[in-house]
């Protein structure tokens, strides 16, 4: 599986990330990014296009080598076939998107947003 670096915008409001991964196509995985300060608030936001049942997953992990998909505070699994997003529960160490289903025409953006953490010191 090939994976897809991520564009990191930490330029925003303090105490708050936004990472970007462009044109996820079928059987790619995002860079995963890490999120070092602990608790916080996930927003991951979906689009792009899915092309012929394209679905992309979140995944998060602890050790970086096993993953699980993340849920969304909705009760939902993280995984979407068009455009949509949502707040996602829980905080991982690590977190990224995997695209698990579509089709040449397969070219989904997300981004993860990560906002209200602490930084030590």
């Amino acid at each position: 599986m090939s994976v897809q670096p991520y564009v990191l915008n930490d330029a925003l409001a303090p105490n708050s990330i936004i990472w970007a991964w462009t044109n996820l196509q079928l059987n790619q995985s995002g860079q995963p990014a890490e999120l070092l300060y602990g608790a916080g608030r996930l927003w991951v936001q979906v689009g792009g296009t899915p092309g012929s049942g394209g679905v992309v997953m979140i995944e998060g992990s602890i050790t970086g080598t096993q993953w699980g998909q993340l849920i969304l505070e909705n009760n939902n699994a993280a995984q979407f076939g068009t455009a949509g997003g949502g707040a996602l529960r829980g905080t991982p160490r690590l977190i990224r998107p995997r695209v698990v289903s579509g089709d040449a025409n397969t070219a989904f953006t997300v981004h993860i947003s990560f906002a209200g953490f602490k930084v030590p010191g």
